[in-house]
């Protein structure tokens, strides 16, 4: 599959690259695009691990009382498939 890249900034930024790493202009753009991708899933995980430490954080200060009552208040909204009522 072709890939017509009609940015001349961006044409001249991976023939720079290339130059630099002595590679090929589309090996620059691939691993440009895999670093990017990478990085995304890393922040992305980071983010998921802040906020499963929250949410460990506040289920550990609750009370067996009051995580029961979450559960009722579910229940009352929520039908067995976890659908609103």
């Amino acid at each position: 599959m072709a890939l017509n890249i009609k940015n001349q900034r961006v044409c001249d930024l991976a023939r720079e690259a290339a130059e630099r790493f002595n590679t090929t202009q589309v090996d620059v753009i691939e691993r440009a695009l895999q670093e990017l991708l990478h990085s995304e899933e890393q922040r992305r995980a980071e983010r998921y691990e802040r906020i499963m430490a929250i949410v460990n954080e506040i289920h550990d200060s609750m009370t067996d009382e009051e995580r029961e009552a979450l559960r009722n208040v579910d229940r009352e909204i929520y039908d067995e498939d976890g659908l609103p009522r």
